[in-house]
């Protein structure tokens, strides 16, 4: 099985919820920084380990590499 359109998405995904948390974090008003990383981590999260348990153990290398930048770019909130 291959998994490399599925990883494509959840990246993809986890990148509009990226956009969001700059808008987020880009205004005076709303959550604070403490906030913005645990909204950014819940959704991020759930988005790029979905179906892990089927998927993880068969993926490459270069899309593990995908998904832990993905990951560390939902951290920096």
């Amino acid at each position: 099985l291959k998994f490399k359109s599925h990883i494509e998405m959840s990246v993809e995904k986890s990148n509009k919820i990226d956009k969001l948390m700059n808008y987020l974090a880009g205004t005076e008003w709303g959550c604070d920084r403490g906030d913005l990383r645990k909204i950014a981590l819940a959704m991020g999260r759930s988005t790029l380990e979905y179906g892990a348990a089927a998927w993880a153990p068969s993926i490459t290398k270069t899309e593990t590499e995908k998904l832990e930048v993905a990951q560390r770019r939902l951290l920096m909130f």
